[in-house]
């Protein structure tokens, strides 16, 4: 398994996963500045409440994208 990191979504090579990671700030979720633009690929599970940005909180999406599955991933 390999693993890289970006600061910018552009950067990225195609993968099996693509991990967003979430912050939860004074009870807020912050939405990472690498996905500026393309929030909308992201908010359907968060609008639900499916995804809070909990620490350890995982949902995977599914999409036609660069990569076959989004995992957003709640670091609290």
């Amino acid at each position: 398994m390999k693993f890289s990191i970006v600061s910018a979504p552009a950067e990225r090579k195609a993968a099996d996963v693509f991990v967003i990671p979430f912050f939860k700030l004074k009870g807020k979720l912050q939405w990472p500045k690498l996905i500026d633009g393309k929030k909308s690929d992201y908010e359907a599970p968060i609008a639900a409440g499916d995804f809070e940005g909990k620490d350890g909180e995982m949902a995977l999406l599914y999409s036609k994208g660069k990569e076959p599955r989004t995992i957003l991933l709640g670091l609290g």
